[in-house]
């Protein structure tokens, strides 16, 4: 009588084929995994100046954004306060010089730090404020990069904050 189960050729086919299908896959999921880490720093950044320039109108009081990159970019945060010049590398909101907005009397940290997007770099440092009669700036483009993606965010002088990438490759945005 014949036992029931796999023959090994029969099991070393089903390996080799899986190992093929999980090789073809795995450049694939990385490739999706930086562009959702360049896509979140780049749409957080975003929302933090938008919110930046929310308050600099609601305050009637002009908000300053500040940031700072080390290792050629790869090492980066960006800060939103009252006070020009914060440091966006402190995380008390309790600390002199630390970036945060009173809200009711209790101090709230305001960051955007490369800690959370691994493999993102920063082209560049910047420091800017939102007017607080009209929310205008200065206008600006921040880059985010990574080895095989680039994401911008733009700041039009009217305080206008859009988002946008080289290629058209990043979540249907339109190319710069």
């Amino acid at each position: 009588m014949r036992s029931q189960g796999f023959t090994l050729i029969e099991l070393l086919l089903t390996v080799l084929i899986m190992g093929i299908l999980v090789s073809i896959a795995t450049p694939n999921i990385q490739d999706q995994l930086m562009r959702g880490r360049i896509e979140g720093a780049a749409l957080n950044l975003k929302q933090e100046l938008a919110y930046a320039h929310s308050e600099a109108i609601k305050r009637n009081a002009d908000i300053f954004v500040d940031a700072t990159t080390s290792d050629g970019g790869a090492t980066w945060c960006v800060g939103v306060s009252i006070a020009d010049n914060c440091d966006c590398t402190i995380a008390d909101p309790t600390a002199a010089g630390a970036c945060v907005l009173p809200i009711n009397g209790v101090n709230v940290l305001r960051r955007l730090t490369h800690d959370d997007y691994d493999a993102v770099s920063m082209d560049r440092e910047f420091d800017f404020s939102f007017d607080g009669t009209r929310g205008v700036a200065s206008n600006g483009t921040y880059e985010f990069l990574t080895d095989s993606h680039e994401a911008h965010v733009v700041v039009s002088i009217l305080g206008r904050i859009r988002v946008c990438d080289e290629t058209g490759d990043l979540s249907g945005w339109t190319a710069c």
